[in-house]
């Protein structure tokens, strides 16, 4: 298993995600909150935190990807459909881990 390519991969994903929610979001709209109450979230203790959870959800995600390409050899076409079907199945929960929550009052820490 190639470990630097599991890291880079994690990182064009959070990357990725980041340029997403920046470009199309709107996350103060979610919350229901004003660009004062961000301002003052920030500087609260572990505010950063969310951000390493979503970059450890990227690093288990392309973790798992990598071995289950590994195991059952994905060049062909019976290995791209069977990571097909077992690859989002497989990764759902560390993405579920960093999408809002539906009651934005509790927050996510």
């Amino acid at each position: 298993m190639n470990y630097l390519a599991i890291v880079i991969a994690a990182v064009a994903a959070w990357l990725f995600g980041a340029g997403w929610y920046m470009a199309l979001g709107k996350p103060m709209a979610a919350l229901g909150t004003t660009p004062d109450e961000m301002a003052q979230a920030k500087t609260r203790p572990r505010a950063w935190l969310p951000f390493v959870y979503a970059f450890v959800a990227e690093l288990l995600m392309a973790w798992i990807l990598a071995g289950l390409l590994g195991h059952i050899g994905a060049l062909t076409i019976r290995g791209g459909l069977i990571s097909a079907a077992f690859g989002p199945a497989s990764s759902s929960p560390p993405w579920r881990s960093t999408t809002a929550s539906p009651d934005a009052t509790r927050g996510c820490c």
